[in-house]
């Protein structure tokens, strides 16, 4: 699998069952790094070197699915490998089924409601009719392949019909697909200033949409979500050395209005002490505790 990075092009696609203490066996990348030779004759190599990250797993492939023996109000759902995605709409309905599979979660809606309006004028809000809710039904589930030619990933997508009284509505699921998961709950890299299509570029040009920073960039990509109304998460990337790099990513989401980010390998990557600060000032800088 080559994928195309900031820095240069990626050649990977090897799983290493081996302690923590072990040294990598380069064997496989070297056959990768032949391999990709062929691919692009003329290939620059300058700056390349081999790699290897760590990635938790569970002994048996099975993820931990279950309530916190410490914290009653905490439930655990991962280790899920290199499924995450794929499973975790199946481990979302082993914990709750909403009667749209795009939804929060009625607990995640309350807790964002509060922060958004104030617990008090919440608590004073009059009682949700819950009759509606219960009423929803899944009528049809379908799937089909998206046939986007300028993407070798041809995803499967999942296509969900809910009926709740005279509404109905079409959810889709396309795993890693923004094209499709904008619909629900999206997943995106965050965007670069640089504009591929040249149409597309006149438009920014002349409308004036603003983009000369990350935070300008993220708002815009939140705007073309439904204007707000879908949960938009982005992308980690690679591991980056300093914390400050990720920080500043954290900052531009927060600030241009997004909903959040993945942090997996930015945290798993670095020592345990490390990471679990690292997170915490994450978490510090979404809540907005910290500039």
């Amino acid at each position: 699998m080559a994928t195309p990075l900031e820095h240069g092009l990626r050649f990977a696609g090897t799983v290493e069952l081996g302690g923590l203490n072990a040294a990598p066996d380069y064997a496989r990348a070297r056959i990768i790094a032949e391999r990709g030779r062929r691919m692009l004759p003329g290939l620059n190599e300058a700056g390349g070197v081999p790699w290897m990250g760590f990635r938790p797993s569970m002994p048996d492939s099975l993820p931990v699915i279950d309530r916190s023996g410490k914290h009653p109000n905490v439930f655990f759902g991962f280790g899920h490998g290199h499924l995450g995605l794929t499973l975790a709409a199946v481990t979302g309905r082993e914990v709750v089924v909403p009667a749209n599979p795009g939804a929060m979660g009625a607990w995640g809606i309350t807790l964002c409601a509060a922060e958004a309006i104030g617990a008090d004028r919440l608590a004073a809000s009059p009682g949700l009719d819950l009759t509606a809710v219960l009423a929803a039904e899944v009528t049809e589930r379908a799937g089909f392949r998206c046939q986007d030619k300028k993407c070798a990933t041809l995803c499967t997508i999942d296509r969900t019909t809910v009926v709740v009284g005279d509404r109905r509505e079409v959810v889709f699921s396309g795993g890693a697909c923004p094209k499709y998961e904008l619909a629900g709950v999206g997943k995106v890299k965050l965007p670069s200033e640089h504009i591929e299509q040249a149409e597309a570029k006149k438009v920014y040009d002349k409308v004036g949409i603003p983009k000369g920073t990350l935070a300008e960039r993220v708002k815009h990509v939140i705007q073309s979500a439904f204007n707000g109304t879908r949960i938009v998460i982005f992308s980690g990337g690679a591991k980056k050395e300093s914390d400050e790099a990720v920080f500043d990513e954290a900052r531009a989401i927060r600030d241009g209005g997004g909903f959040g980010s993945i942090i997996g390998r930015n945290a798993f990557q670095r020592p345990k002490d490390h990471a679990l600060k690292f997170l915490g000032t994450i978490m510090d800088i979404y809540a907005g505790k910290l500039k």
